[in-house]
Order: structure tokens, then sequence, then C-alpha cells
């Protein structure tokens, strides 16, 4: 009899041991992943940047930004918090109260001016571009500085252009963290009497991270209608960019798709090309409209 009742004690314990540690690691567990999910600001703003400008000129880039719980349960987001951010090329914007907008997957989207002034014409790399951002609260205001990534800013001669952008694609995404095929789109309007010729539209990009698949050409009514191609061996090889061009006659408009293999290791894409264009054997070179990619994989639950 006591024999058992040792043995009864024994495994009573032996389980609540075993209890407590099984609860232990949950609880560690448990909090870091709050920790990570809920107490941590979380900023998607890293990036490969090339954009093609005249001489002071101003892009738009965006930042993401999944604020911690702590502040939407303490300070009531859109009423009581701003966030100022700047960039090392002199630009300044506030975001606060309707502001702020949800976008992909619950983060807030914020679209931050770059001006770029001083830049004379020629090419320039800038790397590990930072951009400040300051969290303000009632009680205390916050800093962080985010990576905005490596930039090839190109500055080419101010041409009145002989073309006209009709629409674009403005961002695209993925949620995965697979290679991801992006597709840059413009509609371009021939507004002069002659036929023009698209030759190229250029990026000096192309890495193992990142590649140029094709350049397409689509004589359609709208963006919308652009065949939905999700995979670089699906790219309709009649519509494909020949040695001679693609013809916008005059008064009418084409749409031109670049197809570009994205790795898993890039967060995010920035891209502003330059077009290359004929009118009367002589070239012409404008900016395209601007576009990013961005990879967000964790969703914003806070």
């Amino acid at each position: 009899m006591i024999r058992k009742l040792k043995w009864d004690f024994y495994l009573v314990l032996v389980l609540s041991v075993a209890f407590i540690l099984i609860f232990s690691v949950s609880l560690g567990i448990y909090k870091d992943k709050m920790t990570k999910n809920e107490f941590w600001d979380r900023f998607i703003g890293e990036r490969l940047a090339y954009v093609y400008v005249v001489p002071n000129e101003s892009i738009e880039a965006t930042i993401f930004w999944c604020p911690s719980s702590m502040k939407l349960e303490k300070d009531k987001l859109k009423d009581n918090i701003s966030v100022t951010i700047s960039t090392p090329l002199g630009s300044l914007v506030q975001y606060k109260g309707e502001d702020l907008q949800r976008s992909f997957r619950g983060y807030f989207r914020m679209i931050i001016p770059m001006q770029l002034l001083g830049f004379e014409s020629g090419s320039y790399e800038l790397e590990n571009v930072n951009s400040y951002i300051y969290v303000t609260t009632p009680t205390r205001t916050e800093k962080f500085t985010i990576s905005l990534g490596n930039w090839i800013i190109e500055t080419g001669k101010e041409i009145a252009p002989k073309l006209i952008i009709t629409e674009n694609s403005r961002y695209a995404t993925t949620f995965v963290n697979d290679s991801k095929l992006v597709k840059y789109e413009i509609g371009l309007f021939n507004p002069t009497n002659e036929s023009i010729y698209i030759m190229n539209i250029f990026h000096p990009l192309d890495s193992q991270s990142l590649r140029t698949l094709a350049i397409a050409c689509y004589n359609t009514t709208s963006i919308l209608d652009l065949p939905k191609v999700e995979d670089g061996s699906k790219i309709p090889k009649e519509n494909l960019l020949s040695s001679t061009g693609c013809q916008i006659p005059p008064r009418e408009k084409r749409y031109l798709v670049m197809y570009i293999e994205v790795d898993p290791t890039v967060e995010m894409l920035l891209l502003r090309p330059k077009i290359e264009y004929k009118l009367n054997n002589s070239t012409f070179f404008m900016p395209g409209a601007t576009m990013e990619f961005v990879r967000i994989t964790e969703r914003c639950t806070n």
C-alpha cells in the first residue's frame, strides 16, 4: 500500500513538472510572438530603385508601416498620433488623422515626395539612403531610421516629350516569399501628325536578383485589357518589341509592358524607366511613370 502511494506521488510529481515546463515554453513562445508582432513597429521601405528624371524634378516613394498594438490601444491612432518623415533629399511630410489610411495587408501606406534638386545631367548612385521617421503621441516621440535602399538617379536633358502618358500601373504586390513576375505597364498616346516608334524601355538594375525578360507592345483600349501573364513562358511572342520598335500612329495610343522577374530577396522595387523613341529619324528620351513593387509576407493585425 505504501509502495503504491509512493508511486502515485512520483507520477503526480512528474506530470506536474512536465506541465510546468510545457506551460513555460508555450508562454515564452507566445510572449516572443507578442513582442514580434504587437509591441514592435514594422516598416517596409528598403528597395532597389532607378529613376530617370529631368533637372529639378520630384517623384514619390512609398513606405509601409505597421504600428505596435500599444500605440493603437493607448493613443487611438487616428486621433492622437502623427508621423513625420524626412529624407536626405530634403523632403518632409507629415501624416495624422484621416491622412493615415490602411493599404495592402493592413499596413498604413505613407507616400513621401523625393525632390531631386541639384542633380545635373548624368547618372548618380546613392547607397543606403535612409529616411528618418518620428512617431509622436501625446506622451512621447519615437525616432526610427528606415533604409530606403540603393538608388540610381539618371538626369536627362529637359525636352518637351512628344508622347503623353495616359495610364500606368502604380503598384505591384506579392504576399509570398517566392520569385515574382512583375509587370511594368504604361499607356502612351501620340498627339503628333507623324508615327512615333518606341525603341526601348530601359533601366540598369538587371542583376542576379532582378532580370528583365521581355518588352511587349499591345494595341488595346485600356490597361485592364492587357493579357494576364503570370509566367514568363506565357508572354505572347507575337507582341514582343521588334528591332523596328512599337509603332504608334498619329493620334493613337499603344500599351507597353516590361516583364521583370524579381528574386525573393527583393522586398521592394521602385522603377521610373527611360523611354527611348524615334520621330522622323530623330531619337528622343523621356521619363516613364513611377511603379513600385512591394513584398508583404506578414499581415499587420494591429
